[in-house]
């Protein structure tokens, strides 16, 4: 299944090869960067984080939001996600990601700006880790990004 959304303007550049519980956390890691895309573009949380994040996670995307509105910004253009490794153990998991903002637009009331300009240069690397929550729900506890692909 491709997850990319030519309208959001989120593309998934790998092909998703999982089966069982990898496949269901892969799902749920192309659902949560959609949402965050979502969010980054119309600087409104996304009310399907409601279900789908810890309280932490939703709280760092109220101040995305917050901090995206109050700068009056505007992101668009491209976002493209590789997902390069689902690891299950039992009950919890985690998810490697790559992010790339090259064909992204970010813009305010003062002008345009480059990926670079606004700190999204570069392929970042992102680690996700999900707690199960039945039998195909996990949801998203934690969102790092560090360093890059």
């Amino acid at each position: 299944m491709d997850y990319s959304n030519a309208e959001l303007g989120i593309v998934f550049e790998d092909e998703p090869q999982w089966a069982g519980d990898a496949a269901a956390v892969y799902h749920w890691a192309a659902l949560y960067e959609t949402e965050y895309w979502r969010t980054l573009t119309t600087n409104t949380v996304s009310p399907a984080f409601a279900t789908m994040a810890s309280p932490e996670v939703q709280a760092w995307m109220q101040q995305i939001a917050d901090t995206n509105g109050s700068l009056q910004a505007e992101v668009g253009g491209v976002f493209r996600v590789d997902v390069r490794d689902v690891v299950v153990e039992g009950d919890s998991a985690s998810v490697i990601a790559c992010l790339d903002y090259a064909d992204a637009t970010f813009a305010d009331p003062n002008g345009s700006y480059t990926p670079d300009q606004v700190g999204f240069g570069g392929v970042s690397h992102q680690e996700l880790t999900f707690l199960r929550v039945d039998a195909d729900a996990w949801i998203v506890q934690t969102s790092t990004v560090e360093g890059k692909c």
